[in-house]
Parts: structure tokens; C-alpha cells; sequence
């Protein structure tokens, strides 16, 4: 490699993770030989951070973690939150009162869970009790009744806003809407979920903060990922990589394509930094 890399950041599903949430074998090895070197890697999900799994704390060379899209960096052992760019407590109850009005179904994600009220619960246990997914969901989700009135209550800022909306349409409709509010971001997932975050806040910033923190280069920084919500983190890496499974937008950003989250592409690569 031209430069020495020193930071990896990489997001986890479809990325790290293979499609049964667990890390393979050759990565776990890669990983701890990038470690031995001296070299951080950094997980970077839209998860908050109840729903880091067990195999990702653990791995070696992993001490910080990016969740909620770029909105918190966390030390993990300490718990300690680093950076955080969370919307106002008034910004999050104005995005939920229309929400509210709307009758749509959402999570807001704040304390390192995610706030969910028991219609949009009752309707991820339909769909996913039994699967790898729901086994994140249901670990890093607190049922309240009301989760505007919580978070009016107990002045809560939301790190972001996750919206589940019955189709693309309403999706695009509700992002035109919100887009007239100049301090708002948003990452569109799939067909029917939007996330809103503070304007500015997403996975690259958080990998140039940590450039910052750990004081080297973007030059000195990889990032694996295969979504178009990653878009930003691999923009902002002087190593983008993208895995075998990526989107085309991902893979056209990418200076390399890799194996796919299933044949540990993540590992290719990593065992030659």
C-alpha cells in the first residue's frame, strides 16, 4: 500500500458481517494481525450502540465504535461518548409531531437504543422473530408507549430518527418535506425507510474526526462498505474499498473491490495493510 494505513473503518452489515450477523474466521485472524501493527479498526453502523454485537466489541483491534450514522463515536470499554452531533430536543419533538400527525411509524434512537413504540414492535416481531435481524432489534429496542411524550419529558435529543414508511413514495414525499428544513440530514434506505439526522452528520465525518482524534491523515485511513449509506465513509477515506457485494455507486467511489461479506473480503484486504 502507498500509504501507510493506520485507521480501517468498516461498516457491519452486508460489510463486516457476514448475512448471519457473525464475523468469519479469516477476518477475526486479519484483524488480529492489523492490531498487532498498531492499527485501529473502527466499526461504523447505523446501528445504535445496544446493537453492536458481542463479536464486534470483541474483536481485536476494535475500541471505538461509530453508530447511529456518524452521530456518535464511542469508546467502547468506558462507554464513553467522544462525539456526538445529536438534533435539538426541540428539533426532535417538531420531526416527531409531524411524524405524529402523519400516522407514521418510527424509532428514535438516543441513550445508545433505540425508543420504539408497540405498533412498529409488534410488526418487526412479525416479520422478523427467529432471524439474525430480530435478534438485533429486539436487544437494542426500549417499548415506550409514547415516545414523543418521553422524550418532551426527560429533554431527550435524538441521535437520529429512523422512519418506516409504507412505500418509496411516502419515503420520497416525507424527505421533500423535511428537506425544507435546512438543519436536516437524511440517508435513504432501501424502498421505505429514511433516516433523519442533524445536517452534516454522517459516517465520513465521524471518519474525519477520528482522523483527528487519532491525529494522522484521511491518506492514512481505509473504509470498507457496500451500501449506498456509506457513500459518504468511503468518500472520505484516502483507502475506499468496496465489498464484492456493494452497489454500483459504492463500487464506482471504490479505488478497489474486494471479495464479498460472505468469502471475508473484509480480510483480503486488511492482511495487507
Amino acid at each position: 500500500m502507498k500509504n501507510e494505513i493506520r485507521l480501517v473503518c468498516v461498516d457491519l452489515d452486508g460489510t463486516l458481517l457476514k448475512n448471519n450477523k457473525t464475523i468469519g474466521s479469516k477476518t477475526i485472524a486479519a484483524a488480529k494481525k492489523a492490531a498487532e501493527k498498531g492499527i485501529e479498526i473502527v466499526p461504523v453502523t447505523g446501528r445504535p450502540l445496544s446493537g453492536l454485537p458481542q463479536c464486534v466489541k470483541v474483536l481485536p483491534g476494535v475500541h471505538y465504535a461509530v453508530t447511529s450514522n456518524g452521530a456518535c463515536v464511542t469508546e467502547i470499554a468506558s462507554g464513553r461518548r467522544i462525539y456526538g452531533a445529536p438534533l435539538s430536543n426541540q428539533k426532535s419533538l417538531q420531526i416527531m409531531n409531524l411524524l405524529n400527525s402523519h400516522g407514521y411509524l418510527f424509532e428514535a434512537f438516543a441513550d445508545d437504543v433505540g425508543y420504539i413504540e408497540p405498533a412498529l414492535m409488534e410488526k418487526y416481531r412479525q416479520k422478523f422473530t427467529g432471524t439474525p435481524v430480530g435478534d438485533y432489534i429486539f436487544g437494542s429496542r426500549r417499548v415506550v408507549p409514547d415516545t414523543r411524550a418521553l422524550f418532551e419529558a426527560e429533554n431527550k435529543c435524538a441521535d437520529e430518527i429512523f422512519i418506516n414508511l409504507p412505500n418509496e413514495s411516502e419515503r420520497d414525499s416525507l424527505a421533500d418535506l423535511l428537506a425544507a428544513d435546512e438543519t436536516l440530514g437524511f440517508c435513504r434506505l432501501e424502498k421505505n425507510f429514511l433516516e433523519v439526522l442533524h445536517r452534516g452528520t454522517d459516517k465520513g465525518t465521524a471518519l474525519e474526526f477520528l482522523c483527528s482524534y487519532f491525529k494522522i491523515g484521511r491518506e492514512n485511513a481505509a473504509a470498507f462498505g457496500d451500501n449506498d449509506n456509506d457513500l459518504p465513509l468511503l468518500a472520505a477515506a484516502g483507502l475506499p474499498v468496496a465489498m464484492g457485494n456493494a452497489s454500483e455507486k459504492v463500487k464506482n467511489l471504490a479505488k478497489t473491490v474486494t471479495e464479498t461479506n460472505e468469502n471475508d473480503g473484509v480480510a483480503m484486504l486488511l492482511a495487507q495493510f
